[in-house]
C-alpha cells in the first residue's frame, strides 16, 4: 500500500506518474482560503484503492473505488488543503457552470476543541439529547467506528432536490478529557431531475446507499492521532 502524507497542502510521497497526476485547480482556490488546495486524479481502480492518506490529525483510506468509475464517471479526483479533503466522481454539463448533473463525492475535514458537555452526550450514548441542539434533527444513531472504536454521529439529511448526505462526526479524547479531535466524513451523491436521458441510469449505481456501502474500508480505517 502505498502512503500520501498530507501536512498542510498534499504531499504525494514515492508516487510514480502512472500512479496519479497532480495539478493546481484555481476554481477550489476560493474554499481555501489564501491556500490554494492541491489537486489529484487516480489514474485507475487500483490505484485509488492502494492509496492511504495520512494527514498531520488522521489517517484513511478512500471509499472502494471500481474500474467502471473510470468509464461511466470519468474516474476518481480531488483536492485537499490544511483545511478540507475531497474526493469525487461527476458527470458535468459541457457549460460547467460550478454543478454536476450526477455526482457522489466523500468530503472530511478535521479540528481539536475543548472538552463540553457535548462529548460527554456522546460518550453516553445519548442520542434524544444530541437531538435536541442544532442540527441534531438528523441525527439517526451513534455507533463505533475505526482502528480504536471511536464513537460517531451518524446523520442523514436530503439538502435540496436530488442530493442526499450521511455524514460520520468521529471523536477522540485526549487522556485528561481536555481536548477532543473531531474527524468529519460526508459522503453525498446527487442526481438531479433534469439529468440527460443517456445517464439517468447512473442513479442506480451512484446512490448514497451504495457510496455508503462503499466506505466502509473508510470508516475502518480510520485513525485518529494523538496530536493535540
Amino acid at each position: 500500500m502505498r502512503v500520501i502524507f498530507i501536512v498542510y497542502v498534499v504531499f504525494f510521497i514515492g508516487c510514480s506518474q502512472r500512479y496519479i497526476t497532480n495539478s493546481i485547480d484555481n476554481s477550489m482556490a476560493s474554499m481555501a482560503g489564501n491556500e490554494p488546495p492541491s489537486t489529484f486524479k487516480f489514474l485507475n481502480h487500483n490505484d485509488s484503492n492502494e492509496a492511504k492518506f495520512n494527514f498531520k490529525k488522521f489517517e484513511l483510506l478512500l471509499p472502494l473505488a471500481k474500474a467502471d468509475d473510470w468509464i461511466s464517471m470519468g474516474g476518481w479526483y480531488g483536492a485537499s488543503s490544511s483545511r478540507y479533503f475531497w474526493d469525487r466522481l461527476d458527470i458535468q454539463p459541457a457549460e460547467y457552470k460550478g454543478g454536476s448533473w450526477v455526482s457522489y463525492y466523500f468530503m472530511t475535514n478535521v479540528s481539536t476543541r475543548d472538552y463540553d458537555t457535548y462529548d460527554e452526550a456522546v460518550q453516553r450514548g445519548d442520542v434524544k439529547y444530541l437531538k435536541s441542539i442544532g442540527e441534531g434533527k438528523h441525527v439517526i444513531y451513534i455507533k463505533r467506528y475505526g482502528k480504536e472504536n471511536y464513537p460517531c454521529i451518524v446523520s442523514r439529511k436530503s439538502a435540496k432536490i436530488g442530493k442526499k448526505i450521511q455524514t460520520y462526526t468521529c471523536y477522540k479524547y485526549s487522556p485528561d478529557k481536555r481536548k477532543v479531535t473531531q474527524v468529519h466524513l460526508r459522503f453525498v451523491s446527487t442526481f438531479v431531475p433534469n439529468t440527460p436521458a443517456e445517464y439517468r441510469n447512473l442513479k442506480y449505481k451512484y446512490n448514497l446507499d451504495n457510496l455508503i456501502l462503499r466506505a466502509n474500508r473508510t470508516l475502518d480505517s480510520l485513525y485518529i492521532k494523538d496530536n493535540w
